[in-house]
């Protein structure tokens, strides 16, 4: 996970709000690997471009149904991490790119009225396969970009990576040597 610290708007005033005040944008990106029609071959398989194998430890593969539930809850686990753990953060704006539509993009949709998120805005960005084939980790960058006079703080992470809120804690308590 990559955190960016403060942005321009904190350097220019040398001001730096009480924590209770500070407001993060996240962003998550979340792959779905869906099987393909003809998913059947005895070896691993490779991702193209990238050369990733589909295949996990114990012959799981990235297009199994397990593996992408286990991955759906690890998307929810940093969701849940933010909205009750995040006490340093007054407003969470959580961005989740996801590539193309599925039903993984409904259900993380639907986690806002089942956690009953108050400190977490949550947003799904979903971006066609074809559009963006091998680009869907940089689709925060412009966003961000955009952001940048609007937050504190940045943190960008994948769906496989948690990051606790004694991290962040830890990142914010020590602001004032990065700055």
């Amino acid at each position: 996970a990559k955190l960016f610290l403060r942005g321009v708007k904190a350097a220019a005033t040398h001001f730096f709000p009480p924590p209770s005040l500070m407001k993060l944008l996240a962003h998550i990106t979340y792959h779905i690997s869906l099987p393909q029609p003809k998913d059947k071959a005895a070896s691993p398989q490779r991702e193209p471009g990238n050369g990733a194998a589909l295949w996990l430890h114990h012959g799981l593969r990235k297009t199994d149904i397990v593996w992408r539930e286990h991955i759906f809850e690890a998307v929810v686990a940093t969701i849940v991490e933010m909205e009750c753990n995040y006490d340093m953060f007054d407003a969470i704006h959580t961005v989740v790119n996801m590539n193309g539509r599925s039903v993984y993009s409904r259900r993380v949709r639907d986690l806002v009225p089942r956690l009953r998120l108050r400190r977490v805005r949550l947003e799904v960005q979903e971006t066609p396969d074809k559009e963006n084939r091998y680009g869907l980790a940089w689709q925060h960058r412009a966003h961000m970009r955009a952001k940048l006079m609007l937050f504190d703080w940045f943190l960008y992470t994948e769906d496989d990576t948690w990051v606790p809120a004694s991290a962040m804690r830890q990142q914010v308590a020590k602001e004032h040597e990065f700055a």
